[in-house]
């Protein structure tokens, strides 16, 4: 991906702008942020990524910004509380524009960042039950996994729960997840994440 962004990049600086000119500048300021850790051009790059999909109206691609963006680059040196919003529109514009993967992929970070942003639970519960479901719907397994284990988790912090300290509940049940599912690192570190958090909250 790193060699495919940088590649982007070039050939915007070599040949000119174009609709997806943001997108490439977009995914190396996601690179300059978590693999080069030069936040300060990460930031810079960002801001310019969204100025060049507005100048070339590129809507199609509208989606993809704040997932990566705001989830990646823009949320280091900003309130967390601050990227919901951002979240929120790139579902939306997501899901009528056709770009489900983002749109839902928004969707997932929305929840993530409102659990830890400390507002209160039940709103989030009411949001997660209707995101997910959409994620079922769509086929969203990854980001799905993500978004369940963080539902659930608000959901043993109301007492939803018989054990409020195990991911078992209404929305997820770790011990009926098949083993293979252990095998992305992503939705491992997320079952993880969560139960070590109710193990020392609970």
């Amino acid at each position: 991906m790193a060699l495919l962004c940088f590649r982007m990049a070039r050939i915007t600086l070599t040949e000119g702008h174009s609709v997806v000119s943001g997108v490439s500048i977009m995914f190396l300021s996601f690179l300059y942020a978590g693999l080069i850790k030069d936040f300060d051009t990460a930031e810079r790059l960002a801001h310019l990524s969204v100025e060049l999909n507005e100048k070339f109206h590129g809507v199609q691609y509208e989606a993809r910004f704040p997932g990566v963006l705001n989830g990646a680059v823009l949320s280091l040196r900003s309130p967390l509380a601050s990227n919901l919003d951002p979240f929120l529109y790139a579902y939306r514009i997501g899901m009528q524009t056709g770009d489900l993967d983002y749109g839902l992929i928004a969707s997932g970070c929305y929840i993530v960042t409102y659990y830890y942003c400390g507002l209160p639970l039940p709103a989030l519960v009411e949001d997660a039950e209707q995101y997910c479901r959409q994620m079922v719907e769509y086929n969203q397994s990854t980001i799905l996994l993500l978004s369940l284990a963080h539902y659930q988790c608000a959901l043993n912090l109301m007492g939803r729960t018989k054990n409020p300290a195990k991911l078992r509940g209404e929305a997820f049940d770790v011990e009926s997840l098949p083993i293979e599912e252990l095998d992305n690192p992503r939705s491992a570190q997320a079952i993880y994440l969560a139960t070590m958090q109710l193990a020392y909250y609970l």
